[in-house]
């Protein structure tokens, strides 16, 4: 069983691209996902993994990774105890990019249509 989300990730400069999520129900965010507008990263699918956020007790970062589990896109504290946040910031690393630029991105939850 997983749950399946669509994020928009965005850049220091407007530019952002979505994401669909399919994360499964554990307590390591373990699942895919793949790229529903192309062109910001290099890549259009891979895998995500969680990671206990530093200095927390509840919250997990997302790791989203290419199919070689090479780490793209950090999301900072996008699980807290109650599930995922609606929101928040993370960063993004300069061999992933093509358009999108490197460093400091935000996250925000979409409506997946269809």
């Amino acid at each position: 069983m997983q749950k399946t989300y669509a994020l928009r990730i965005g850049d220091t400069k407007g530019l952002s691209f979505r994401i669909k999520l399919e994360i499964g129900l554990n307590k390591y965010l373990i699942g895919k996902w793949h790229a529903l507008d192309l062109g910001a990263v290099k890549y259009d699918k891979g895998v995500t993994a969680g990671r206990d956020t530093a200095g927390t007790w509840f919250d997990q970062d997302l790791w989203i990774c290419n199919d070689k589990s090479e780490i793209c896109i950090r999301l900072d504290d996008y699980e807290g105890w109650l599930g995922p946040n609606d929101d928040g910031t993370g960063e993004v690393l300069q061999h992933c990019c093509l358009t999108l630029t490197p460093g400091k991105v935000t996250w925000v939850w979409e409506q997946l249509t269809g």
